[in-house]
């Protein structure tokens, strides 16, 4: 038994601060922080795949100045402890996404690390990096890749997508050890 997605509030319904953020480096949908170089602006909203159960979506907007980043730390049980994250498994992220208008592709991140915007001692998934493309129709994104073995101080998987530069929508995270995507764990 036990729940099989390591994200918490994947499908954006606890949003306990309840207030639009543009400040990067901060959280926005209880779990999911926002980084850019410019300026961006992270909110809960009610554009969602239909026929998918979702009521929410996080919606990123007014991004000029540079990319944005969303992301969320899966915490490990104590650092350099991988637990249920363990070395040579594959793990399966996926996610429902879209944009306003035109294309956009992002990239889909994972790394070990000792802080979510640290990289001191960062190991990387196998197929990190890998990109998907946003249209203006909602679609169910899936990555996957091989965990390895983190270091000694990782305290975290960070997980982000990256490089999304227009106006868009997500919502439905999961992630999962395995090579396939189930259904989305409400």
């Amino acid at each position: 038994g036990g729940r099989r997605n390591f994200f918490i509030n994947g499908a954006m319904q606890v949003h306990q601060r309840n207030v639009d953020i543009t400040a990067s480096g901060t959280y926005g949908m209880d779990r999911w922080w926002l980084a850019h170089n410019g300026t961006t602006t992270m909110a809960r909203d009610t554009t969602v795949p239909s026929g998918e159960g979702f009521d929410y979506s996080l919606k990123l907007s007014n991004i000029s100045g540079g990319d944005a980043a969303i992301g969320q730390p899966i915490e490990l049980t104590a650092a350099g402890k991988q637990g249920g994250l363990a070395s040579g498994k594959k793990i399966t992220f996926s996610f429902y996404g879209k944009c306003d208008s035109g294309t956009d592709s992002i990239s889909v991140i994972c790394n070990f690390r000792q802080g979510k915007y640290s990289s001191t001692n960062q190991v990387s998934f196998t197929g990190s990096g890998s990109g998907v493309t946003l249209t203006t129709t909602w679609t169910r994104h899936i990555v996957t890749m091989t965990i390895p073995t983190c270091h000694s101080g990782s305290t975290m998987a960070a997980f982000e997508l990256n490089g999304i530069s227009g106006t868009s929508y997500f919502t439905g995270f999961q992630v999962e050890i395995g090579n396939q995507a189930t259904a989305f764990e409400h």
